[in-house]
């Protein structure tokens, strides 16, 4: 039986190579998603308990000074959570077309994949053909001996 080659392996090959580096950049994108996240939570949690605690002091007396400095670390720490904010949207925009990506990489890979299978199944199919056609032969090749043996006699 003839060995099947398949004649586009190497453009699969770098199909398969191409997905594999669109999971490996999906998977850097998703640490940094959750990097953002942890640091969106963190920023939120900052201006909760500047606004906390700028309540709980307003049981004392404070200076004009002191209530315009502590509204300004509230805005300092808005400011940082609405940034810490966009970054993960933002991030989260790039792990979406990272996903698209890989899904592309990955139709491309599995229609070569299919292809490959019907390439196989076909020279399989000729394979089967071409050797029923010996046997076919062999088994015409024995009758014809022993119907010429049979006539010799």
């Amino acid at each position: 039986m003839k060995h099947f080659t398949f004649r586009l392996r190497t453009l699969l090959d770098l199909r398969e190579h191409a997905e594999q580096s669109a999971k490996e950049a999906l998977a850097r994108e998703l640490a940094v998603d959750a990097a953002r996240t942890a640091e969106l939570e963190t920023a939120a949690a900052r201006v909760e308990g500047a606004r906390t605690k700028a309540a709980a002091a307003l049981s004392t007396p404070l200076s004009a000074l002191e209530l315009a400095a502590r509204q300004r670390f509230i805005e300092r720490c808005e400011h940082e959570r609405d940034h810490a904010e966009m970054q993960s949207i933002e991030q989260r925009e790039r792990v979406e077309a990272e996903r698209a990506a890989l899904a592309r990489a990955a139709q491309d890979r599995q229609a070569l994949e299919h292809l490959k299978q019907r390439k196989r199944a076909a020279h399989e199919r000729m394979e089967a053909h071409h050797e029923d056609l010996l046997l076919a032969e062999a088994a015409l090749a024995a009758h014809r001996r022993a119907a010429l043996s049979g006539r010799a006699a």
